[in-house]
């Protein structure tokens, strides 16, 4: 090691030094990450390959409405896919006083009675549909979206139709059976979901030349999951004793880091600045004594250095 009785001053030059000497020692921070935005306001239930599922069922809700409209309204209808987003139930209801008090909503349900979603009619596409319907162009064309009594029974008739559509493309898909119920509500929640269920909302718009319509499907993310492919996962039940082993059993695979720490020394800045290669440090602890293991930076057993396979190595005593 260098003469003690050296100058032992810190200067700046020297502070510098030390710094510069550090900073070879830290791991420079990431500037880029491959990482992609979570958006935390919406739900993630479907995986990649569930998506992909999902863009293709749309696609034959699509073509089951467009043949649903050329029946009914006896024209020819192309109806294509807006989008389908996954959303939290809380955050559609909040939509409602904002953006949606003038929609027309028709709920409908499983067979046993749960509802399960509705449809959703836009007040300036409302109109356009009973125009369809009457082959009167003229009705989507007015400044007045005020349906009278009448134009309302005759969209109830047009959006359960839509309804029965959506429900055959669900039936073909292997998806539950659902019917619809007979009334139309404007403005009101059409159904109590939980904040936090996942749904999915499907916009479709349907095109023909005396005007277009959009018209939305929203339903829970688990009736059309079977559709997709998606196998029901039959809930368990478990008790007390299993609640624990499961506890236990994730806690044994948790990991920990586990340091085996051979001594430490105390320095003098200036004494480390003046460290070379080939210098001797003199720890606090004699060789015949034991080091000390830390799980977690905290220490918990006591051992020796050994070898094992042509590695360090530490006998816990």
């Amino acid at each position: 090691m260098t003469n003690p009785l050296e100058d032992k001053t810190l200067t700046r030059g020297k502070l510098r030094q030390l710094i510069e000497l550090a900073n070879t020692h830290v791991t420079p921070e990431q500037t880029q990450t491959d990482a992609e935005d979570y958006d935390w306001q919406q739900p993630h239930r479907f995986s990649p390959d569930n998506l992909i599922a999902l863009d293709t069922f749309v696609k034959r809700i699509a073509v089951h409405v467009a043949k649903t409209f050329d029946a009914l309204c006896q024209g020819d209808f192309e109806v294509s896919v807006t989008s389908a987003t996954q959303h939290f139930a809380c955050t559609i209801a909040q939509m409602l006083p904002t953006e949606q008090p003038e929609h027309y909503f028709l709920p409908f349900a499983t067979t046993d009675n749960n509802h399960c979603g509705f449809i959703s009619i836009p007040p300036e596409s409302a109109p356009v549909l009973v125009g369809h319907m009457l082959r009167d162009a003229d009705i989507g064309a007015r400044e007045d979206k005020k349906l009278s009594e009448l134009e309302e029974t005759i969209l109830t008739d047009i959006t359960a139709a839509a309804i029965d559509a959506f429900a055959d493309a669900l039936k073909n898909n292997a998806g539950p059976v659902i019917q619809r119920t007979s009334q139309i509500v404007k403005g009101k929640w059409p159904l109590d979901f939980n904040e936090f269920e996942n749904v999915t909302s499907i916009a479709l718009t349907v095109n023909h030349p005396d005007g277009n319509a959009e018209i939305v499907f929203t339903v829970l993310c688990e009736t059309i999951e079977p559709a997709l492919g998606i196998k029901p996962q039959l809930s368990q039940q478990l008790t007390t004793e299993g609640t624990r082993n499961m506890i236990m059993r994730h806690m044994h695979e948790a990991p920990i880091n586990i340091t085996a720490q051979l001594s430490s020394a105390s320095m003098a800045i200036g004494d480390v600045m003046n460290l070379s290669v080939g210098d001797v440090l003199l720890l606090e602890k004699k060789v015949d004594e034991p080091i000390y293991v830390l799980l977690n930076d905290r220490t918990c057993f006591r051992g020796y250095p050994a070898a094992s396979f042509g590695k360090y190595a530490v006998v816990i005593e």
